[in-house]
């Protein structure tokens, strides 16, 4: 578990708050062991195999009724930016911000950044009539 966090992080084992993740997850697995729940989430578990669920929602994006905020880290494995970038692309009052040095979990490898992101994008559309309408 720790090797997988460390993996999708820009700056691994460094990354402030890492240890704390490492142990709710840990903890989070230990339950579901104890509970006999299954070690991923419905989700997780439903996402593969044959009765996969459904995953690519981009032909439904440009139903979205309200802006949207996508935030990628520019190191981040996981999600590519040409996925990204057709996402915001089909979403109509999308914004797009890549963070430079960031990883998958942008929100650990530079917390006070996406923060101040999400307090300028809320503030930008408070009030505002949703994209379409």
């Amino acid at each position: 578990m720790r090797r997988s966090f460390e993996d999708n992080l820009q700056h691994g084992g460094g990354t402030p708050g890492v240890e704390r993740a490492v142990e709710l997850a840990q903890r989070e697995a230990e339950q579901k062991h104890r509970h006999r729940e299954p070690a991923l989430d419905d989700w997780q578990a439903l996402s593969f195999g044959p009765r996969a669920m459904r995953t690519d929602f981009l032909p439904e994006l440009h139903r979205m009724a309200v802006p949207t905020l996508w935030v990628r880290g520019s190191a981040d494995p996981l999600v590519l930016q040409p996925e990204l970038d057709a996402a915001v692309d089909a979403a109509p009052g999308a914004r797009m911000e890549v963070l430079p040095d960031a990883g998958h979990v942008s929100t650990l490898d530079q917390p006070d950044r996406v923060a101040a992101l999400v307090r300028e994008f809320l503030t930008e559309h408070a009030g505002t009539p949703e994209p379409g309408r």
